[in-house]
């Protein structure tokens, strides 16, 4: 643990920060929807798709939520478009057709999923390969493996490991490239950052700039609701509210591994890898992380890198932060941000 760090380890019973960390959004902002205010009102739509739910929550003035509703039923249908056409398990679609063709010529692709591929390749040349998006032979093994409550066979695992490269995604003027048989691109740990970023600028533009939007625990966040930033709990896995931000703009997500795990021999493997080794990442049971954008990919390198050798990448993102879960237990925020009265305090 680095000195900073010193004396900003916080102990919390049950201080785990899982999965459900962001879910406390949704929940608060349903409260509210459609109940009028002086200022205003709060209106809320969601809708199943990326494999989970995705909720917007728009804050409309007096005589606005019918077009508040509009332009987030709009958005929403935009979305759905959007996966269709750069999701890797959506058959036709343009990620689909880079991996089914891995190993040959580029594949013609559309700006959307260029756009996704493009940060994807970035976020793994920033963090040298510890977020990588070509990650998926590995995590099929593991996922076997969970199945099978076994640990992968090591030559598979070293076979999978090969095909496991960002730096051999090629972009072409009008395509994309994976230069290795059997690679296989897999953008869930930036897609729905990327969308929920889609859909903030889809509301900007309509002129709702008071809004939340969640897909699925990835959050981009604009605006206030009426006349009070949105609030943010980080909960822990009693439900107990371990702690509270407040937002204006900037997005936030969680990595965790409490949800899907394999016990072999007594000892527990989540399902969070780290690249580097094949293995899955030890010392962590989760972290939030916040960044003006991208708040995903960083989530999953912070998760993997820990407080200490995270901190290097926090400090080369402007107002970027984290809170860190430890496997004792321990809660770690990082050098911006302290936990103070149930809040979540940032220094700028």
């Amino acid at each position: 643990m680095t000195g900073r760090m010193t004396g900003r380890v916080l102990r919390h019973a049950a201080a785990l920060v899982g999965a459900v960390v962001l879910g406390a959004v949704a929940i608060a902002a349903r409260a509210g929807a459609g109940a009028p205010a002086p200022d205003g009102e709060l209106v809320r739509h969601e809708r199943s798709m990326m494999g989970s739910r995705v909720a917007i929550s728009v804050w409309a003035a007096p005589g606005e939520a019918d077009a508040a509703r509009a332009a987030v039923d709009a958005a929403l249908d935009d979305l759905a478009a959007w996966e269709a056409r750069v999701s890797e398990w959506r058959e036709g679609s343009d990620v689909a057709r880079v991996n089914a063709a891995a190993g040959g010529a580029a594949v013609a692709i559309g700006d959307d999923a260029r756009e996704v591929i493009a940060r994807a390749r970035s976020w793994a040349e920033r963090t040298g390969g510890v977020f990588d998006p070509t990650g998926g032979p590995v995590f099929a093994l593991w996922e076997d493996a969970r199945r099978r409550g076994a640990l992968p066979d090591p030559a598979a695992l070293a076979d999978a490991r090969a095909r496991v490269d960002w730096r051999a995604i090629e972009l072409t003027d009008d395509g994309a490239r994976l230069a290795r048989a059997g690679m296989r691109l897999g953008l869930g740990a930036i897609g729905k950052g990327v969308a929920a970023e889609r859909a903030s600028a889809r509301l900007a533009t309509a002129g709702f700039g008071d809004h939340l939007v969640d897909c699925g625990g990835d959050l981009v966040v604009a605006g206030r609701r009426g006349a009070a930033p949105w609030k943010i709990a980080l909960r822990g896995g009693d439900d107990e509210v371990l702690a509270v931000v407040a937002l204006t703009t900037g997005s936030i997500a969680t990595s965790g591994d409490a949800a899907r795990s394999v016990v072999v021999d007594g000892v527990r493997y989540g399902h969070l890898l780290d690249l580097r080794t094949g293995w899955p990442a030890r010392g962590v049971r989760s972290v939030t992380a916040y960044a003006p954008r991208d708040a995903d990919p960083l989530a999953t390198a912070l998760f993997v890198l820990g407080p200490a050798a995270g901190a290097a990448l926090l400090d080369a993102i402007d107002g970027a932060w984290a809170v860190w879960v430890t496997d004792d237990g321990a809660v770690v925020p990082s050098a911006r941000a302290a936990i103070r009265d149930g809040r979540v305090e940032v220094r700028r």
